[in-house]
Protein backbone atom coordinates (compact mmCIF):
# COMPACT_ATOMS: atom_id res chain seq x y z
CA UNK A 1 0.00 0.00 0.00
CA UNK A 2 1.11 3.18 -0.57
CA UNK A 3 1.32 5.75 2.47
CA UNK A 4 2.20 9.16 3.28
CA UNK A 5 6.04 7.98 3.51
CA UNK A 6 6.34 7.01 -0.38
CA UNK A 7 5.22 10.78 -1.39
CA UNK A 8 8.02 12.38 0.73
CA UNK A 9 10.19 10.21 -0.44
CA UNK A 10 9.45 10.99 -4.24
CA UNK A 11 9.71 14.06 -3.28
CA UNK A 12 12.79 14.04 -1.64
CA UNK A 13 13.92 12.16 -4.75
CA UNK A 14 13.07 15.59 -7.58
CA UNK A 15 14.59 18.10 -4.73
CA UNK A 16 17.65 16.00 -4.60
CA UNK A 17 17.70 16.48 -8.47
CA UNK A 18 17.00 19.96 -8.27
CA UNK A 19 20.29 20.26 -5.62
CA UNK A 20 22.32 17.85 -8.72
CA UNK A 21 21.15 20.33 -11.34
CA UNK A 22 22.18 23.53 -9.73
CA UNK A 23 25.31 22.19 -8.77
CA UNK A 24 26.24 21.37 -12.16
CA UNK A 25 24.51 24.77 -13.69
CA UNK A 26 28.16 26.31 -14.76
CA UNK A 27 26.29 29.44 -16.03
CA UNK A 28 25.15 30.44 -12.30
CA UNK A 29 27.43 32.22 -10.28
CA UNK A 30 25.52 30.94 -6.87
CA UNK A 31 25.40 27.26 -7.83
CA UNK A 32 26.59 26.67 -4.84
CA UNK A 33 23.82 28.84 -2.65
CA UNK A 34 21.28 26.99 -5.20
CA UNK A 35 22.55 23.39 -4.09
CA UNK A 36 22.98 23.73 -0.74
CA UNK A 37 19.12 24.88 -0.60
CA UNK A 38 17.94 22.16 -2.28
CA UNK A 39 20.26 19.80 -0.50
CA UNK A 40 18.92 21.15 2.65
CA UNK A 41 14.54 20.52 1.31
CA UNK A 42 15.94 17.20 0.48
CA UNK A 43 17.18 16.43 4.28
CA UNK A 44 14.22 17.74 5.43
CA UNK A 45 11.83 15.71 3.09
CA UNK A 46 13.78 12.26 3.72
CA UNK A 47 15.36 12.93 7.85
CA UNK A 48 12.64 15.17 9.14
CA UNK A 49 11.14 12.25 10.51
CA UNK A 50 14.13 11.38 12.76
CA UNK A 51 15.22 15.02 13.35
CA UNK A 52 13.98 16.37 16.61
CA UNK A 53 12.12 19.86 16.67
CA UNK A 54 14.92 21.33 17.28
CA UNK A 55 16.84 19.90 14.88
CA UNK A 56 14.60 20.47 12.54
CA UNK A 57 14.18 24.29 13.31
CA UNK A 58 17.73 24.80 12.65
CA UNK A 59 17.07 23.53 9.24
CA UNK A 60 14.32 25.85 8.53
CA UNK A 61 16.97 28.68 9.92
CA UNK A 62 19.41 27.16 7.56
CA UNK A 63 16.92 27.63 4.90
CA UNK A 64 16.51 31.07 5.92
CA UNK A 65 19.49 31.99 6.07
CA UNK A 66 20.68 30.54 2.80
CA UNK A 67 17.63 32.84 1.10
CA UNK A 68 18.35 35.57 3.50
CA UNK A 69 22.05 35.83 2.24
CA UNK A 70 21.46 36.49 -1.56
CA UNK A 71 23.07 33.14 -2.50
CA UNK A 72 20.28 31.74 -4.80
CA UNK A 73 20.61 32.94 -8.38
CA UNK A 74 19.44 31.97 -11.63
CA UNK A 75 21.76 30.86 -14.58
CA UNK A 76 22.36 32.17 -17.62
CA UNK A 77 21.87 29.58 -20.10
CA UNK A 78 18.81 29.73 -22.93
CA UNK A 79 17.11 26.75 -23.43
CA UNK A 80 16.53 27.69 -27.05
CA UNK A 81 18.30 30.64 -29.44
CA UNK A 82 16.53 33.75 -30.24
CA UNK A 83 16.06 32.30 -33.83
CA UNK A 84 14.25 28.50 -33.00
CA UNK A 85 12.12 30.91 -30.59
CA UNK A 86 11.46 33.25 -33.61
CA UNK A 87 10.54 29.73 -35.70
CA UNK A 88 8.37 28.61 -32.73
CA UNK A 89 6.25 31.33 -32.17
CA UNK A 90 5.57 31.60 -36.46
CA UNK A 91 4.32 28.14 -36.46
Amino acid sequence: MINLHWLYVLAGAVFAGFAIGSARDETNPKRWGNAVFWALVTLSFWFGDFLSDVGNGVLVLALVATAGMNLLGRGSGESRSVEERERSSKR
